[in-house]
């Protein structure tokens, strides 16, 4: 089972890398007929979307196929800017707001997480999670002279979200297999 979860997303992340690629080249065509904010809203509403939609579903996934999504996502910065393919992508991106992939991918399963705990919905992801306090008592002394220099976020108790310690790869990939099946219907 886990190997056939592996290949639909392998084979998920090919489909959306060969979209991306065409709609790339089509934009690619008129870009010199387009000023960069049109260019732009072209490009997110065609190319990025397809990139953000379901990203929390390739988490986990080998940095190859991670990559994969990363040249996308440059090569479509790179077209609206209308940059030579040699120039650096990360100012381009971080120009548009951009994270990239795996930031991207990473902060779609925090907010998740997060959303699950205070709304204790889906249910079949709220039972996946536990509240375990973490005890903030292993920062070294001298990053903080006094208490009032603390942040206000590290206090001694922050909470973590951990998975219960019963459940194992084979449900987490199971997981990943139902969310992957409800996305791509």
């Amino acid at each position: 089972m886990l190997l056939v979860s592996q290949l639909l997303i392998f084979l998920n992340i090919t489909k959306v890398v060969n979209a991306c690629s065409y709609h790339i080249r089509s934009l690619r065509h008129i870009r010199r007929l387009i000023d960069r904010e049109t260019a732009n809203t072209l490009a997110c509403s065609i190319v990025a979307t397809r990139l953000d939609y379901c990203n929390a579903v390739p988490y986990g996934i080998t940095n190859k196929d991670i990559l994969r999504l990363q040249r996308v996502q440059n090569s479509l910065a790179r077209l609206v800017c209308a940059a030579p393919y040699c120039c650096p992508s990360a100012p381009l991106l971080q120009l548009f707001h951009r994270l990239p992939v795996t930031q991207r991918i990473i902060y779609k399963v925090a907010t998740l997480t997060f959303k699950t705990r205070l709304h204790h919905q889906p249910t079949y992801l709220y039972d996946l999670l536990t509240h375990q306090p973490v005890h903030r008592d292993h920062l070294p002394p001298t990053c903080y002279r006094n208490q009032q220099q603390r942040p206000r976020h590290l206090t001694r108790h922050s909470p973590t979200l951990l998975l219960k310690p019963g459940i194992t790869y084979q449900q987490l990939f199971d997981l990943q297999h139902h969310l992957f099946s409800i996305a791509f219907k």
